[in-house]
């Protein structure tokens, strides 16, 4: 069983190899490092860009939709409003499983409510929807600002790639692309096969007690790739 993790790691070593020197440099390295450098620009600009969708329409929805459960659980007759003391008497399934979600203790809330309730400058019925909807918008707004944020960079980069390719292709530096495209593709591989080493490392304990046949003690290759000959995994340590 050995040989079929040796056979692997030279398929991934081989394969980056040559994709490294048909993409050349630019297109192996930028296209690498593409997904860290979109991750790296998502969670710098998430806040700023969080800043404006707070203030798109769907933000109003979310509070409405909050109002009108909670006037379900607890409404007020003949009236759009709802009774917020039925929902600490009563605590509504549906009432403490959205408080759960949110992460908000039902105590400490009716205690935020009875201090707006005493404050004759508040509506505590308004104070109470906006304090159980913040988090959630929060947490809502946050990832479609990483999403988009993410998606454009992504895209950018695309772009910007496409147009390096393109230059790199011209005659006097397309021999030099591919060269350092070569070398990248072996950086790249060596990588990979750590990165699949170490995940072999850490799922086969797991199915090998009821597979005992897999095994790595008579591979030549992959056991410089696994366990503690893992690059990865000890760095981890």
């Amino acid at each position: 069983m050995g040989y079929a993790f040796d056979i692997a790691i030279v398929a991934i070593i081989i394969v980056t190899v040559v994709l490294g020197y048909k993409h050349g440099f630019i297109k192996t390295v930028l296209s690498a490092l593409s997904f860290f450098i979109a991750l790296i620009v998502a969670f710098s600009l998430q806040p700023k860009l969080s800043e404006y969708v707070i203030k798109m329409p769907f933000v109003d929805n979310i509070r409405e939709s909050i109002r009108d459960q909670f006037i379900e659980m607890s409404p007020l007759s003949g009236e759009d409003q709802y009774n917020p003391e039925l929902l600490f008497e009563d605590k509504p399934e549906a009432f403490v499983k959205l408080l759960n979600i949110i992460g908000i203790e039902q105590d400490d809330l009716n205690e935020k409510y009875n201090s707006w309730k005493s404050d004759a400058e508040v509506n505590a019925a308004d104070m109470l929807v906006e304090y159980v909807a913040n988090p959630l918008i929060t947490s809502i707004v946050s990832i479609i600002s990483f999403i988009i944020l993410f998606i454009v960079t992504i895209i950018v980069l695309k772009i910007l790639i496409f147009i390096l390719d393109k230059i790199f292709r011209l005659p006097i530096l397309k021999q030099a692309n591919k060269a350092l495209g070569f070398v990248v593709g072996i950086i790249l591989g060596v990588f990979r096969a750590y990165v699949f080493g170490a995940a072999v490392t850490l799922i086969l304990p797991l199915v090998q007690s009821n597979n005992p046949g897999l095994s790595v003690a008579d591979s030549f290759i992959f056991r410089f790739f696994y366990g503690d000959a893992n690059i990865l995994l000890n760095f981890f340590k």
